[in-house]
């Protein structure tokens, strides 16, 4: 339930210029680079939605973590910082990269990246959530450079899509 509260926490405050990596928000942005697609987590997102998203850009299944377990508030510490955070470890203190917020409801227009997130509780690191990007001419089947397996992503393939519509190093692509 802390683990919970945090994460609301976290996610309300998102938008903010103040913050501690401690503290698991995105409100401690590295500020180095313009975020164009705005990350939104979106509360109940599942499986079941992305053939309705798929409609609107590119679709795929996101792996939260590494490590045995996993939950709301370590899958968000590695998304905000673009690392692929195993549970067994320290929780991570790195930069953030991405603002990111939290909604009870898809975002009607992109440009958009929309995600779900496991449980808050510690939950078993064997299944995978739904992600899209919405905009920008994202069409398809997401695939990472690290899963190398159409549809499947990871939490750390860089969520922020950069200036002028440049991808980051590792990007999200739809497959052709």
């Amino acid at each position: 339930m802390k683990a919970f509260r945090l994460l609301l926490l976290a996610c309300a405050c998102a938008l903010t210029l103040s913050g501690s990596a401690a503290a698991k928000t995105s409100n401690d942005f590295a500020g180095h680079h313009r975020q164009i697609f705005k990350v939104v987590v979106v509360r109940g997102l599942a499986i079941g939605d992305l053939p309705a998203l798929a409609t609107e850009g590119a679709v795929g299944l996101v792996v939260p973590n590494a490590g045995p377990r996993t939950s709301q508030a370590s899958a968000f510490a590695g998304m905000v910082r673009g690392i692929l955070y195993n549970t067994r470890l320290p929780k991570p203190h790195d930069t953030v990269l991405i603002h990111v917020r939290q909604a009870n409801e898809i975002p009607a227009h992109g440009p958009a990246i929309v995600i779900g997130l496991p449980p808050a509780t510690s939950a078993p690191n064997d299944r995978r959530y739904p992600i899209a990007v919405i905009g920008r001419g994202y069409q398809g089947v997401l695939q990472s450079s690290l899963t190398r397996v159409p549809g499947v992503v990871s939490v750390d393939s860089k969520l922020s899509v950069r200036e002028a519509g440049t991808p980051t190093a590792r990007p999200l692509t739809p497959v052709q």
